[in-house]
């Protein structure tokens, strides 16, 4: 994307014979002999940049992958100065991820939430009682992107009219067709066969789902507890897990950091993640009772055979409902809950 530059003042990878410039690349072996701690940390992308004495072979494919990313950066005035930085990995986690992207997603998803709690309290709650959490600038520039997209279709041949366009943006589903928008493919690009419908994306934008008692409450809850940027969710980490215990019945809790940050995710994760809320173990007695059906193989290997109503003999929790033994074991028939539960009482 940009023409090699030699630097103006030669340095002991590059040199000048007559006329023709050329720069010495060491092997890794080679620089390793050398200085093999600044090697590794070279090769590594820890401290690549300025590096000289460590610099090989084995440096150039992690910083040239960086440096290309970084350039796209620059297709929106926002390229980082390589200088400032260590490294290919300080680039982009100091840099790209803290510098760029963190900023930008902390200042979207607080004008987003505040444009959202406006919206739900400016128009009437749901059939719940619930407010609906619609916004309401980006709501009304949304509108226009209907009227836009409808007219849209209606002047182009072979598609769905103005009206039809227009009702199925806001009231309707729209299909949701295999291999779409990939242009490497051999299918239309606008996909193939039909997979699924679903909700138009202005009545998801509308709709607000994510903002409910079923999940995180309001946009405000959202922003002050369940990002990974919120300024309280270091002081109550488990409160989603806490909130939704018996809704959401999942064997662990889940983890600290969850992006949008591409690779820097799984890093934050087994690392600052484990100290600021590490994993821990929900419903230990469901989840002991529900792996007790598994038969070990192997080493680290289980399996869930077939299940024997006439021979069952796994040990069971007394319960007093019928209801209460399929909430564990939802593939028994109703006829055979009494029978476990019998068994149970007895055990």
């Amino acid at each position: 994307m940009g023409k090699y530059v030699e630097e103006p003042v030669p340095t002991v990878l590059s040199g000048r014979t007559g006329e023709s410039p050329f720069t010495y690349v060491p092997t890794f072996a080679t620089a390793f002999k050398r200085n093999p701690k600044a090697t590794l940390l070279s090769a590594s992308g820890i401290h690549t940049y300025g590096n000289e004495e460590g610099f090989s072979l084995a440096s150039v494919p992690m910083s040239i992958g960086f440096q290309r990313l970084n350039r796209y950066f620059g297709t929106a005035g926002a390229q980082l100065n390589e200088n400032n930085f260590y490294g290919p990995l300080d680039l982009y986690f100091r840099g790209m991820v803290g510098e760029r992207i963190l900023p930008a997603v902390a200042i979207g998803t607080t004008a987003l939430t505040v444009d959202r709690t406006l919206g739900g309290y400016t128009q009437p709650k749901d059939e719940r009682g619930e407010r609906v959490y619609s916004p309401l600038v980006l709501g009304a520039a949304a509108r226009v992107g209907v009227e836009g997209q409808a007219i849209a279709s209606g002047l182009t041949p072979g598609g769905m009219g103005y009206f039809q366009k227009r009702k199925q943006l806001l009231e309707g589903e729209v299909p949701i067709r295999k291999g779409r928008f990939w242009p490497l493919g051999n299918t239309p690009f606008k996909g193939g066969k039909i997979e699924y419908y679903r909700p138009s994306w202005y009545r998801r934008l509308q709709g607000g789902a994510m903002f409910t008692s079923d999940t995180y409450g309001s946009p405000m809850e959202k922003a002050l507890f369940y990002n990974d940027f919120s300024p309280l969710r270091p002081l109550d980490p488990y409160r989603f897990e806490r909130k939704h215990y018996q809704d959401r019945p999942y064997p662990i809790t889940g983890e600290y950091f969850s992006g949008p940050f591409g690779a820097a995710v799984p890093v934050l994760n087994a690392t600052v993640g484990r100290i600021l809320k590490p994993q821990k173990i929900m419903h230990p007695a469901e989840l002991a009772r529900g792996l007790s059906d598994y038969q070990k193989v192997g080493q680290s290997g289980a399996y869930l055979p077939t299940f024997d109503e006439s021979s069952y003999s796994a040990p069971l929790t007394p319960y007093n409902t019928d209801e209460s033994v399929r909430e564990i074991y939802p593939d028994l028939t109703f006829a055979a809950a009494p029978a476990i539960r019998k068994r149970a009482k007895t055990a």
